[in-house]
């Protein structure tokens, strides 16, 4: 068997019996899933570890400590039994800018409506004319009279209907745009390579 502190990967789903059944003496591995162990019955494991949480190696990829070489960055890759990564996916957003291509479709626009009714004032000038009068009225060899006159300035409210419709030729033109995406995700960050489940992972204890 191996020496103290030492992982015995083993292809199968659960502790052999030769394991799990030993009563009269102490069990010489235990199972890598993060539960907690006597540091009276196995203190030396305990010494080794510095505490007494067994590593949890369900369903994670093991890697060796950096030894400060800093190639382990997304987890603290410096301290023994850290673990790191998620089944779900990172959060994260997109960024994007640029500028629209300068074709542009030829379109006209139409349009309707009416006036207001309000109007400017304004005069209108006239000429008076004299001169004899036959019968019950008017002016008979009349002449112009050298002084003019003009109407009232107020003008009528009034509204004029109104509609159009614009040329088909349109300007060639650009429009800049930028974005960001709304955020998406919410695990961790995802770093793991090709992998295979080959059973369980136990720890020599004594």
């Amino acid at each position: 068997m191996g020496k103290l502190g030492e992982y015995w990967d083993y292809a199968a789903s659960v502790i052999p019996t030769w394991i799990s059944s030993a009563i009269s003496t102490l069990p010489p591995y235990l199972n890598c899933n993060g539960t907690s162990f006597s540091s009276a019955i196995y203190p030396q494991l305990a010494n080794l570890l510095g505490t007494t949480t067994l590593p949890d190696s369900r369903g994670r990829v093991r890697i060796a400590l950096n030894q400060t070489t800093n190639r382990v960055t997304v987890i603290n890759g410096d301290v023994i039994f850290t673990g790191g990564g998620d089944q779900n996916l990172h959060a994260h957003t997109h960024t994007g800018s640029g500028t629209t291509a300068a074709e542009n479709q030829n379109h006209a626009h139409t349009g309707s409506g009416t006036t207001t009714g309000d109007s400017v004032d304004h005069t209108h000038s006239y000429n008076t004319f004299t001169g004899p009068t036959v019968g019950g009225g008017g002016a008979f060899g009349a002449v112009a009279s050298a002084t003019g006159a003009t109407t009232s300035g107020v003008s009528q409210f009034h509204t004029h209907d109104y509609s159009f419709t614009t040329g088909v030729e349109n300007a060639t033109h650009t429009h800049f745009y930028s974005f960001v995406t709304s955020t998406t995700g919410s695990g961790g960050s995802q770093n793991i390579q090709p992998s295979f489940v080959g059973g369980i992972t136990m720890i020599r204890a004594a």
